[in-house]
């Protein structure tokens, strides 16, 4: 067949419309280039994918021209064809005989002329009117826009933003725009919540084992897919430290914390066009007010006094709460600030520990402080008990203890004030103890509320002393705007009232001894008052009689004196009884040691 006009004819068709493909893929490429230089670098990543999809496909028809050629069947007087001979190229080498090789192409394959019916010749001539008019179509249809609910579109103008027509809202009918490429949208998940996580830094290098089981993560061991940064927190002053570089102790501690950032899309334009890079900005403005933030707090200390109230407290502990409000504050107003186009709904600590070298250290500090809350209980199981047998009820001592405490603080203003001292200084010392106890109480009622002993219906013993001091803390600050004014002495008397009636109403040994006290005081009234009334009845009696009344008298000294005298009864005469009487004076026991002016 090679020997044949047709089969020279044939041997050069293949490589022909390979060619022709080479020089349209390389008209296509050109084309790319010049789109990427207009910025639509897409289309050069089209291509690429294009161009590699083709030639695998001309390779797959190469080899199933090969095994169909195997079960053609030969006709008399008709060529055959290589397996590269590309049909697909030739589509792209001859476009305006689409339908004839098509045609071409079935009657080869399947031995009759199927070209010549009636119902390929009609898609014949319709076939190509339907393919444009479809892209067509399709091109048009890149000008409806559907704006679903939660997302909002941007309008591109060539590319670029249309400051004309901002914002696509989520509506029922669709937006009619121009099509592609003069209109373009860039959707934003506006009803979505967006997170940053700040604290992390590079892949972690770490290996992790059972990635596909539930795994525990400790603080101790490094852990998770990206590295925890370190941060910066604060330590109290101490004065008694050395800090500096010669040595000392630092006056920073290191720790790992990390905080996740949530947010929502406000103005897609803004957040989408006016940043080069609107999340690294973010995710920089939040890190940046969290290391503001950690730097001045303490980590799980509490501090108190003017010092303690402007500053962050127990970022690792007991103000985690507070920290993350703060830092939901100071993001919100830097993101308004920079016009961000987004709304911080929530700033949330994901994690705060020391680093895990430090994990011995913190153990034993760990230990400790659960030794102390050991001595603790004990001490305070201890003080239930004295309180029990003192006053019969611990909540009624406490009660006790309270307006004592309450009586001398108004005992100590009133005393300063008379002495002319400085008033002002001693109600300062009283309104800031108010407060630590307030605080006190207040921890100790979140115990009681985490272990479940408030109840809804009845105040507890706490709640009640808290109760206390507040109107307590509202006197001392009635008595601070009007120092000199305020009426110390009826506040005195009427807390003393309070102590005497909360006195009376207690038990335990301390009832017992009031109790004791009252019998004693009563007993020795009576005896004297019986003593003060006799005395005229004896007056009347040595009028009448004094010598009766003086032997009397001294009968009744002697019969007093000797009551616990030994008394010897002798049952012979008394004649014959002889009395000795040694009246030697007994040596003193310092007698022979010189003093006073023998001593000289």
């Amino acid at each position: 067949m090679a020997g044949s006009p047709d089969g020279q004819v044939a041997l050069i068709t293949g490589s022909g419309k390979r060619r022709v493909g080479n020089a349209v893929a390389l008209a296509l490429l050109g084309a790319a280039k010049l789109l990427g230089y207009f910025e639509f670098h897409w289309s050069e990543d089209i291509l690429a994918y294009l161009l590699a999809a083709l030639l695998v496909v001309v390779g797959v028809e190469m080899v199933l021209n090969f095994l169909l050629d195997l079960y053609r069947p030969r006709v008399p007087g008709v060529a055959g064809r290589f397996s590269y001979d590309s049909r697909l190229l030739n589509l792209i080498a001859s476009p305006e005989r689409v339908g004839h090789s098509i045609a071409e192409a079935i009657n080869y394959q399947f031995g009759f002329e199927v070209s010549g019916t009636w119902f390929f010749q009609l898609l014949r001539r319709a076939c190509l009117p339907l393919i444009i008019g479809g892209a067509v179509m399709l091109w048009l249809l890149t000008g409806v826009v559907v704006v679903e609910e939660g997302r909002q579109c941007v309008v591109l103008r060539w590319g670029k933003p249309d400051p004309s027509r901002r914002v696509l809202m989520p509506r029922r009918a669709p937006y009619l725009l121009w099509p592609w490429p003069i209109d373009k949208t860039q959707q934003f998940d506006t009803g979505k919540m967006h997170e940053v996580v700040l604290g992390l830094g590079a892949e972690s290098d770490h290996e992790d084992e059972g990635e596909e089981q539930e795994r525990v993560f400790l603080w101790s061991q490094a852990h998770g897919e990206q590295a925890e940064m370190d941060t910066l927190v604060a330590k109290p002053a101490d004065p008694t430290a050395k800090v500096g570089r010669d040595g000392g102790v630092p006056a920073v501690s290191v720790i790992k914390l990390i905080v996740g950032v949530y947010y929502r899309i406000d103005d897609p334009y803004r957040y989408g066009y006016a940043f080069v890079d609107a999340p690294k900005l973010l995710q920089a403005v939040a890190h940046r007010e969290m290391v503001r933030y950690a730097a001045s707090a303490t980590l799980d200390e509490k501090l108190s006094g003017e010092g303690g109230a402007n500053r962050p407290q127990g970022i690792m502990s007991f103000g985690r709460g507070n920290a993350e409000k703060d830092l939901l504050a100071r993001i919100s107003a830097e993101a308004e600030a920079l016009d961000l186009g987004v709304a911080i709904q929530r700033v949330q600590i994901l994690g705060c520990h020391p680093p895990p070298g430090a994990a011995a250290a913190f153990e034993e500090v760990i230990s400790a402080e659960r030794e102390r809350d050991q001595m603790r209980h004990a001490a305070q199981a201890d003080a239930r008990k004295v309180l029990a047998e003192v006053a019969g009820d611990p909540g009624e001592a406490q009660v006790l203890a309270q307006l004592i405490s309450f009586m001398q603080d108004w005992e100590n203003l009133l005393n300063v004030r008379k002495t002319g001292g400085s008033l002002d200084r001693a109600i300062d010392g009283g309104v800031e103890a108010a407060n630590n106890r307030i605080e006190k109480l207040n921890e100790e009622i979140d115990k009681e509320r985490l272990m479940g002993r408030t109840k809804t219906a009845q105040a507890t013993r706490p709640e009640q002393l808290l109760a206390g001091q507040k109107q307590h803390l509202a006197l001392l600050e009635a008595c601070r705007k009007s120092p000199a004014t305020f009426p110390l002495d009826k506040e005195f008397a009427r807390a003393r009232d309070e102590v005497d009636r909360a006195f009376a109403a207690v038990g335990g040994s301390a009832a017992t001894e009031v109790a004791r006290a009252r019998a004693y005081r009563w007993q020795k009234e009576f005896k004297e008052r019986s003593r003060a009334e006799s005395f005229p009845v004896q007056l009347q009696a040595l009028g009448a009689a004094p010598a009766v009344f003086v032997a009397d008298k001294r009968l009744e000294a002697l019969t007093r004196g000797l009551a616990s005298t030994k008394k010897y009864l002798l049952g012979i005469d008394s004649k014959r009884v002889e009395f000795r009487v040694n009246l030697e004076q007994s040596p003193a026991v310092f007698g022979d040691i010189p003093l006073g002016k023998q001593g000289k």
